[in-house]
């Protein structure tokens, strides 16, 4: 009886504890491309490598990913995924931009005329 109810109370409490937290299952799949977290050394430095690895295989919360010729295995809150890589700087290079069309910026200040105060009135 008293085995049943430990149950019934640990499965409430994750239940809970989970809620609580807005806990959710990490989306990582076999063969996504992935960014690996990096011990930072400095605060210029960036969290996640730059280089994405891909996942080789997962096991729970633990992914096991191929970084740099290497093999990694890490928890799933160490893998960001990448959605789309930005482009290059070639594909950048290679779309027309029109240079010749000045490009009219918007006007910073405020078109309010102000008025001095009070005391400056009568000189």
């Amino acid at each position: 009886m008293s085995r049943n109810v430990t149950r019934k109370s640990t499965r409430k409490n994750k239940y809970y504890a989970h809620k609580r937290k807005k806990a959710k299952a990490s989306a990582l799949r076999q063969g996504d491309k992935v960014l690996v977290k990096q011990q930072v050394r400095n605060k210029l430095e960036t969290p996640f490598s730059p280089v994405p690895g891909n996942v080789v295989s997962r096991k729970g919360s633990i992914g096991t990913v191929r970084h740099k010729d290497r093999i990694l295995t890490r928890d799933a809150s160490h893998l960001k995924p990448v959605l789309a890589l930005p482009p290059s700087h070639d594909d950048i290079a290679c779309q027309e931009i029109d240079v010749h069309q000045p490009v009219q910026l918007p006007l910073r200040r405020s078109s309010r005329e102000r008025k001095p105060p009070r005391k400056y009135d009568n000189e």
